[in-house]
C-alpha cells in the first residue's frame, strides 16, 4: 500500500485549481489533486475577507438577516455533504475509471462546502458586512477541513459505495499513485 502524498504536494497546484479546475483531472497523484481544490478555496477566504475590508462599502448593516441567510446556506451545505458522504456513486458511463470518480466526488464536496463563503460574498453587498463574510469562510474551512477534507477516510468511503464496490486499499493505492496505469 501506498503512502500518503501529504499537503504539502498541493501547495503548487493551487493556481490551477483556482483558474483551471479541469486541468486537475489530468493530475497525479489523484489525492495531491482533490487537496489542491481543497486548498484553492482556503486560500481564497482570506483574499475574499482582504477584497471586502478595502472595498469600504457604507452600507447600512444588517448582520441578523444576513447573518441568517449565510447560516443557512452553510447548515444546508453540511447537510448535502453529510448526503453525498453516505450515499450510493454510480458513474453514467458502464465502466467508469475509480481515480475520476474519486476527483469528482471531491471536488462536488468541495464546491458544497465553499457554500458559505460566496454566500457570505454576496451577502456583504446586502449589509453583511466584514463580520459575516468573515463568518462565512470560517463555516467553509470548517467544511473543507472536516467532512469534505480529501485524505484516507473519504478514499475507504467512496471506494466502498461505488458501484460495483471496491476494496479501499485498491483505490487508496491507485488514487495515491504517481501515475495513472488503469
Amino acid at each position: 500500500m501506498l503512502t500518503d502524498p501529504g499537503w504539502l504536494q498541493a501547495i503548487p497546484l493551487i493556481p490551477t485549481a483556482l483558474f483551471s479546475r479541469t486541468k486537475l483531472l489530468s493530475e497525479r497523484p489523484a489525492l495531491v489533486a482533490a487537496r489542491a481544490g481543497t486548498l484553492a478555496w482556503i486560500v481564497a477566504g482570506p483574499i475574499m475577507v482582504l477584497l471586502v475590508v478595502s472595498l469600504g462599502l457604507t452600507i447600512e448593516p444588517d448582520f441578523v438577516l444576513t447573518g441568517f441567510i449565510v447560516g443557512g446556506t452553510g447548515a444546508l451545505a453540511a447537510f448535502g455533504i453529510m448526503k453525498l458522504r453516505g450515499g450510493r456513486i454510480e458513474s453514467a458511463v458502464a465502466s467508469p475509471e475509480p481515480v475520476i470518480l474519486f476527483i469528482g466526488h471531491a471536488g462536488v464536496l468541495t464546491a458544497m462546502a465553499t457554500v458559505p463563503q460566496l454566500s457570505a460574498f454576496v451577502c456583504y453587498f446586502l449589509g453583511g458586512g466584514v463580520p459575516v463574510t468573515a463568518f462565512g469562510v470560517a463555516m467553509s474551512w470548517i467544511l473543507l477541513l472536516g467532512p469534505a477534507r480529501p485524505g484516507r477516510r473519504l478514499v475507504e468511503s467512496v471506494a466502498t459505495r461505488m458501484v460495483p464496490p471496491l476494496s479501499p486499499d485498491v483505490l487508496w493505492d491507485l488514487v495515491a499513485a504517481p501515475e495513472q496505469d488503469t
